[in-house]
Formats: structure tokens, C-alpha cells, sequence
């Protein structure tokens, strides 16, 4: 026999048609405006309710929050000032070279200084290069981290956890065990 409680949130599930953690939210209270996650699980574990996994989210090391940003930081004085350059391939001699702008533009290949107009099928974009502007460094990748918007700290890559976020969803035993509960 279901309770009154299991009745009321899977009455909850089937009005908004998803239960979504509040990523505003710090860890432990993603789903508490709508539902305990203890309760949400032991409904999952009745077969009432289907969890989905809807994100791998980050978590702050420091509140314990999902508000993080990605942010990208200069290796040597891990400035924000980058400037990203394409990297091209000249196939025919096997230069790799820098240009900003359109390629059909670039007249001649830097290393060898053949011209380009009739081998534009002969140039790929081969990746990409960081510019440092304020300490003129040039590096492959820059340095990954995350800012956590209510505490306003940067946190490197290693020191954030990743987790999955689910999503809950009324199943199809869900549905038919609070029908049988309104008739009785």
C-alpha cells in the first residue's frame, strides 16, 4: 500500500512531468524545493520513478555549489588576457604556420613561399595556438578553471569534482501505482 507522502510526490512528479535539480542550489539541497533526494531515490528503488541522468556537472571544493564557470588561464602569469590564433597545414612541404583572417587571403605558404591561390585544397586547419597578451607567452593550451560564482574563487581543474545530475520521471508503474492509490 502506497503512503500518503510517496502519493503526494508522485502526484508532484506527474504535474511538472520532470523533477530537475536546482544547479543554485549547494550539493546536498539540489532537489529540496520540490522533493528530498532521499525520497526521490526510494520512490527509484520502488520502480515508481525512472532517475535519468541529465548532466556531469562540477561541484566548488569550497561551498559545495554548481555555479561554476569555465575559464581559460595563461600557463606562466595566469593572466585571462589570451588571444586564440588557427594553425594551418601547408600539405606540399609540411609547414605548419599562423594566420588570422580567411586562408583564401594568404598569397604565398611562409616556409616554402609557394603560392597558395591554386592549393587552397592542399591547406587544413591543423589546431590552434594561445597568445598571451599580457606576457606574450604563446603555449598549445592554456590552463583550465573553474570560477565559483557564490563564493568568487578560481579552482583549478583537479581540485573540482565531477558528478552526474539526474532528472526524475513518473514511470509506468509509477503511473499505475497512484491510479490504484485514488481508487482506493
Amino acid at each position: 500500500m502506497m503512503q500518503a507522502e510517496d502519493a503526494a510526490l508522485l502526484a508532484k512528479i506527474r504535474a511538472r512531468g520532470l523533477v530537475q535539480p536546482d544547479l543554485r542550489a549547494v550539493a546536498s539541497q539540489l532537489y529540496e524545493s520540490q522533493a528530498r533526494a532521499d525520497h526521490l531515490w526510494r520512490l527509484v528503488d520502488q520502480d515508481w520513478v525512472i532517475a535519468e541522468p541529465m548532466l556531469r556537472a562540477t561541484r566548488c571544493p569550497a561551498c559545495q555549489s554548481h555555479e561554476m564557470l569555465a575559464h581559460e588561464r595563461c600557463p606562466n602569469c595566469r593572466c585571462a588576457n589570451l588571444l586564440t590564433q588557427p594553425l594551418y597545414h601547408h600539405i606540399p612541404c609540411a609547414g605548419i604556420f599562423e594566420f588570422q583572417g580567411q586562408i583564401e587571403d594568404l598569397a604565398q605558404c611562409p616556409k616554402c613561399k609557394s603560392a597558395l591561390n591554386q592549393e587552397q585544397d592542399r591547406i587544413e586547419l591543423a589546431g590552434q595556438i594561445y597568445h598571451c597578451l599580457d606576457c606574450a607567452q604563446r603555449f598549445p593550451e592554456p590552463v583550465i578553471e573553474f570560477w565559483c560564482l557564490p563564493c568568487n574563487q578560481s579552482h583549478r581543474l583537479e581540485a573540482v569534482s565531477f558528478h552526474r545530475l539526474y532528472a526524475f520521471r513518473l514511470s509506468e508503474a509509477g503511473e499505475l501505482a497512484l491510479r490504484r492509490h485514488h481508487s482506493e
